[in-house]
């Protein structure tokens, strides 16, 4: 039997050998289709975050607004 510390370190190398082939595997994927995908014509992330900051803070302001009239 396998102590501890040696199930443990088979983990963290399976964990980083898993990481660096799933970023190996996106980064060939997107060098592979960047003229396909035309990275100009996607939203803006800032855009949508700011978006989102703005509904939630709706949201929390309604929800407090309603029970204090309550």
């Amino acid at each position: 039997m396998k102590s501890k510390s040696c199930q443990f370190m088979w983990h963290c190398r399976w964990q980083n050998n898993f990481g660096y082939s799933l970023a190996n595997f996106i980064g060939n994927m997107i060098a592979k289709y960047a003229d396909e995908i035309d990275f100009d014509s996607l939203p803006d992330p800032d855009v949508y975050l700011q978006k989102r900051y703005i509904y939630e803070s709706y949201k929390a302001y309604m929800k407090f607004r309603n029970k204090k009239t309550k």
